[in-house]
């Protein structure tokens, strides 16, 4: 068997399979209304899993097991809505499931290589097309559920927008004019106090009268690296938090026509001034009112999915494992 392969198959690919995930008290094990979530199922749930919880794709310790329970709790549910769709004669399309069990087989070099693996997991392909077919009609409901939700309605969208107007409101802006006074990340102590030096002359002389920023940032841009070039002059309106920490909080506590700094950041020493500053403004409703009709057709369709599945656990027999805890 071709193990390069068989690993691609076995972590990246949706439809893989996956060895069975062990903890200290043996595989997770879970029956759902008689029906047996067996280990290798929830290994393959895990891996969808990896990519969204972990840069490298390992995990180990608690959050290994919270990871292997939340596989098999998504099994769960998942068995439900087939079970479920069973009972509302919503059937999946045998071609569809076909498709994606070929996708499968298409990742190992031949037929031998693919029987192999399912062999090495003690998995038989009618096993992998039933667990497909459940996944894919799982996904069905969930659409035949989400179909049924009402889009709100405007009078809805109003209502919402006056009583959380505090949430649309475009927050303080400030026009900001900024000169980097460049240091190399590699230089020294000295290198760095000589700019410091430099700056505070640049301050000095800007307030006098002497200069003024847009000649200083002129001058030294040259002396800037091109892909911080656009970082000195007019910066234009910026909002809180667009800058690093300690220039962000100089910037906004400062006067209109202030020079401030010279503020250390990993570039350098900034010198900056606050040329004109936008109070935060309430919005008006058709600015929003977009936004506002996708979040409550959103919510209200997070809320019928999950009001869903609440029933159907509700009258359902879930029996654990002793590897995975009940909810």
């Amino acid at each position: 068997m071709n193990r390069v392969v068989s690993a691609l198959v076995c972590g990246a690919l949706t439809f893989g399979i996956h060895t069975a995930i062990a903890s200290d008290d043996g595989p997770v094990v879970v029956v759902v209304n008689g029906v047996r979530i067996e280990p290798w199922e929830v290994g393959r749930e895990f891996q969808k899993l990896l990519p969204q919880t972990s840069f490298h794709g390992r995990v180990e310790g608690d959050r290994r097991s919270e990871l292997e329970q939340q596989a098999a709790e998504v099994l769960v549910v998942n068995e439900l809505k087939r079970q479920w769709a069973g009972r509302e004669d919503l059937a999946v399309d045998g071609a569809t499931v076909d498709s994606e069990l070929a996708e499968v087989r298409a990742r190992f070099v031949d037929e031998t290589a693919y029987h192999a693996a399912l062999n090495e997991h003690g998995i038989t392909e009618a096993e992998l097309r039933r667990a497909i077919m459940r996944d894919r009609l799982a996904s069905d409901v969930d659409e035949r559920i989400l179909s049924e939700v009402p889009d709100p309605e405007l009078g809805d969208v109003k209502r919402f927008f006056e009583s959380n107007r505090g949430d649309y409101v475009t927050p303080e802006a400030r026009h900001v004019f900024h000169v980097l006074m460049h240091v190399p990340p590699s230089a020294d102590t000295t290198v760095w106090e000589r700019a410091e030096n430099q700056a505070e002359a640049m301050v000095a002389n800007v307030r006098e009268g002497r200069t003024d920023l847009v000649t200083e940032a002129e001058e030294r841009r040259k002396d800037v690296p091109p892909r911080y070039r656009d970082q000195t002059g007019d910066l234009g309106m910026i909002h809180r938090g667009a800058l690093q920490a300690n220039v962000d909080e100089v910037v906004f506590t400062a006067q209109v026509g202030e020079i401030v700094g010279p503020v250390r950041t990993i570039f350098g020493y900034s010198v900056l001034e606050v040329t004109s500053v936008e109070p935060p403004r309430q919005m008006e409703f058709d600015q929003v009112r977009e936004a506002i009709d996708s979040r409550l057709k959103r919510e209200r369709r997070e809320a019928a999915l999950a009001d869903f599945e609440k029933n159907l656990r509700s009258t359902a027999s879930i029996e654990w494992g002793q590897s995975s805890a009940a909810p």
